[in-house]
């Protein structure tokens, strides 16, 4: 299972969006090698005036927080970190602009299905 967010400023089209939304997918899917099918992504746009950014980032300046089931490999997280900026970079986001922060809450603070994930009957409870 994994949740993803990207945080980003106004001003990218909506293809951009819809591109950014994907590749983001596409890390997850990649990095933690789950079906296409297992990612939620967000994103969520800010106006500048609502945050201050470090005066060394840019105006893409993008935060990735990806909430996953604990249990994975620091090499796994790795390959997740370099997938992300590698797809981002398509949309001219240098990797000193992506920040990335992951969430592992334990499994027993997870519903899915409207059951604990600890009852849960899934294959992919947790992935790579």
């Amino acid at each position: 299972m994994a949740l993803a967010t990207i945080e980003l400023l106004t001003g990218r089209g909506i293809y951009d969006k819809r591109g950014i939304l994907e590749a983001v997918r596409r890390a997850l899917v990649g990095a933690l090698q789950v079906s296409e099918d297992v990612p939620t992504v967000r994103l969520v746009e800010h106006s500048p005036e609502n945050v201050i950014i470090p005066p060394q980032h840019s105006e893409r300046y993008v935060i990735v927080e990806v909430t996953m089931f604990k249990g994975r490999t620091d090499r796994t997280k790795r390959r997740l970190y370099k997938y992300l900026v590698a797809e981002l970079g398509a949309f001219d986001i240098p990797a000193s602009d992506v920040r990335i922060v992951i969430h592992e809450p334990p499994m027993e603070n997870w519903s899915l299905d409207g059951i604990p994930a600890t009852e849960a009957d899934r294959d992919s409870a947790i992935e790579a």
